[in-house]
């Protein structure tokens, strides 16, 4: 389980296209593991996003508890580390959110994570009926999982499950 921080920039025109980029990076960087473009297919808005592990990230990811404590810094650390991954058009988005997961009560800033082997060997696991009990929630969803339309998704297949076992 992670404490997550979800980082969005909005950008006027989708530059990282323009140089014939996909938006989407796998990085060493701490500020930006991993970025993609979450931009709406009508392309309606141009949009990156990336999401910082915070408790419990693991050795593999650092940064200063600076960048941590202060969103400022934290919008300025990821706005380099776009700009060091697709330019300098990167370092002025015409908008910036970011959501720190870990002040939501109700979600204590958690993703799910499994190990390497996990989701190939035990995913049909996590949703197999044992007898009478069906499953449903996000991490049974057959897509999305983690997300809540994996688990609106899941929560329809179990309906059906015990629809058609009744």
């Amino acid at each position: 389980c992670r404490a997550v921080i979800k980082f969005h920039v909005g950008s006027d025109t989708p530059f990282w296209r323009d140089t014939g980029f996909s938006g989407q990076a796998m990085t060493d960087l701490p500020i930006a593991p991993y970025v993609v473009d979450n931009s709406p297919p009508d392309g309606s808005l141009d949009i990156l996003l990336t999401f910082i592990g915070t408790a419990g990230s693991g050795d593999g990811l650092k940064w200063s508890d600076a960048i941590l404590n202060d969103r400022g810094a934290r919008r300025g650390a990821f706005l380099n580390a776009l700009t060091t991954l697709f330019g300098p058009k990167a370092a002025h988005p015409i908008d910036y959110l970011e959501k720190d997961w870990i002040d939501e009560p109700w979600i204590n800033g958690c993703i799910a994570t499994q190990a390497p082997g996990v989701i190939t060997r035990y995913t049909n696991a996590l949703s197999e009926p044992v007898d009478r009990i069906h499953w449903a929630g996000t991490e049974t969803g057959t897509t999305n999982g983690g997300y809540m339309d994996g688990a609106v998704r899941a929560a329809e297949r179990a309906a059906r499950e015990v629809r058609d076992a009744l």
